[in-house]
């Protein structure tokens, strides 16, 4: 007799069982990476237990970003950390920083980086992003420079319009 609660039968040995497709794979990966919550952010206690936090990337006003790894879906990423007494130095800061990562939580477009994760802990509001391997616009552009390639209003204007 099987149990309901269980997605198969209870005397099927564990090495018997069916792996997961890639797809089925990257499904739950997200399911697990997607806490996205625009009336708020989740509390945690502490971003070490989701995420092992790699090296720095970058830095700006209000906090350092990251790259980072999913600790349960084993998904690279960058966490952006943004510090809460910084952001609430001016209130307008503080709202404008929520509305923007709210904003930002629900576009999923190709190029545009995706938000996937939003929450909090005591001194720090985390926004966890889709991981860019090679660089900002910037980066890009200054290796292009260095390199002695050249970059063309064609290719500036193809750029843009991606």
């Amino acid at each position: 007799m099987s149990d309901p609660l269980a997605g198969e039968e209870p005397s099927k040995p564990a090495r018997e069982r069916r792996s997961l497709t890639r797809a089925e794979q990257e499904e739950a990966n997200q399911k697990i990476l997607t806490y996205k919550d625009v009336s708020g952010f989740r509390m945690v206690m502490q971003a070490r237990l989701h995420y092992k936090f790699e090296h720095k990337l970058g830095a700006g006003q209000f906090g350092e970003v990251y790259r980072a790894t999913h600790i349960q879906a084993k998904e690279r990423c960058a966490v952006k950390t943004i510090s809460k007494v910084k952001v609430n130095q001016r209130e307008v800061y503080a709202q404008l920083m929520k509305q923007e990562l709210a904003v930002l939580s629900t576009i999923n477009h190709p190029h545009i980086v995706r938000v996937l994760d939003l929450f909090e802990d005591k001194k720090n509001i985390y926004c966890v992003l889709e991981l860019i391997e090679h660089g900002n616009l910037l980066e890009v552009l200054t290796k292009i420079g260095q390199t002695g390639q050249s970059f063309t209003e064609r290719d500036a204007a193809s750029l843009i319009h991606q």
